[in-house]
């Protein structure tokens, strides 16, 4: 990610009207496609040297204020309408979390 990645899956708290509704996926564009430097409010750092796993492309990523499109949420669980209203179909955060997370 540090080096050649353009977008990633983050999890992240979504917050809507100011209310917190829990850990949600979303796929955030890191790079512009043009140049491919990072976003506004998106810095990154690469790992560096690793025994033995050079090949990989691991690294670090800081989310400053960065505001995503909706369209760009995993809306399998909750959705947030056009118009801003939040649906869920689980009712409090834990489930929501564990439900994430489950296959």
């Amino acid at each position: 990610a540090a080096e050649s990645a353009s977008h990633c899956a983050v999890f992240a708290y979504l917050i809507v009207d100011g209310i917190r509704r829990g850990i949600h996926g979303f796929i955030v564009q890191i790079r512009d496609s043009i140049g491919g430097s990072p976003v506004h409010g998106v810095t990154l750092a690469d790992c560096g040297d690793k025994w033995g796993l050079n090949g990989v492309d691991n690294g670090r990523i800081w989310f400053d204020r960065v505001k995503i499109p909706r369209s760009n949420m995993l809306m399998k669980l909750s959705q947030v309408s056009e118009d801003g209203h939040y649906t869920s179909i689980v009712k409090t955060e834990n489930e929501l979390f564990g439900r994430t997370l489950a296959p």
